[in-house]
């Protein structure tokens, strides 16, 4: 029962290194860019997603 306390420190790296990687992630300023880039196509629109979906289905898109 030596290896427990070698397979908790490589499980403790694992999640100290996944929480580094969605904080990096998070604060990513092209993640950032790109949304506000977005945003504006919709500027001043209402935006139906029900109408829009039921008209896809229905053929008309």
């Amino acid at each position: 029962m030596g290896k427990p306390f070698k397979s908790s420190k490589v499980q403790a790296f694992k999640v100290l290194g996944r929480l580094i990687l969605s904080g990096f992630e998070l604060l990513n300023p092209l993640n950032l860019e790109l949304t506000f880039a977005q945003a504006n196509i919709y500027q001043g629109q209402t935006l139906s997603v029900r109408r829009q979906a039921a008209a896809t289905i229905n053929g008309r898109a």
